[in-house]
């Protein structure tokens, strides 16, 4: 491959990067072949050593990608660049993505148990509480006025406002080492260094 049809085959690659990001790595291949040159290689020998254009395009999305959700400020933006990068590795490693996925889904399911119970402790504190206060009463439950079922129901309502606190805490820490680990296995896939700004 030339040097012409592999930058024609990565700049096209590369076109849902920032043109000012597309124009940087197309530089940084022109002196990749021109160095080779001068070093006696041919342009063939130099494209088989630097891999397939598409797949170093591969790299550099995921990589933008990733920069994007490390620069997200909402945990909604985060984990839809996330998204982004999990989509790039299933290409780019899927043998490393599968065995990711493991404790990645057992976290998941850990998370989602615990918002579901904050959100019944909660709702369900709300409930007892319009029982208590005469508002919806609760079919087979006595009406009561005791103050130690009220006091009983402030408490599971604080306690399910903590825990969704507590939950979108955890879901945050969570984003943060997925994004600690996907920047690892971009790392790992690119370990020859080819996409510099990881």
């Amino acid at each position: 491959m030339t040097e012409n049809e592999f930058l024609h085959t990565l700049e096209q690659a590369l076109s849902g990067l920032e043109p000012s990001a597309r124009a940087e790595v197309l530089a940084d291949y022109r002196e990749h072949f021109a160095s080779a040159r001068e070093a006696g290689r041919s342009d063939d020998e130099t494209s088989r050593k630097l891999g397939d254009p598409r797949t170093l395009a591969r790299g550099y999305a995921a990589t933008e990608k990733l920069a994007q959700a490390e620069r997200a400020s909402s945990i909604a933006g985060r984990s839809w660049h996330l998204l982004g990068v999990a989509k790039a590795l299933i290409i780019l490693a899927p043998l490393n993505f599968l065995m990711a996925i493991g404790p990645f889904l057992i976290l998941a399911a850990a998370l989602l148990v615990g918002w579901i119970a904050a959100g019944g402790l909660f709702m369900l504190s709300c409930k007892l509480l319009a029982h208590w206060l005469g508002l919806q009463p609760i079919a087979n439950l006595e009406a009561t006025t005791n103050w130690s079922v009220f006091f009983l129901t402030v408490s599971g309502l604080s306690f399910g406002l903590l825990s969704m606190l507590g939950m979108g805490l955890l879901v945050a820490a969570s984003l943060r080492g997925l994004l600690r680990s996907f920047k690892w296995n971009l790392r790992f896939v690119n370990k020859e260094g080819r996409i510099s700004h990881v």
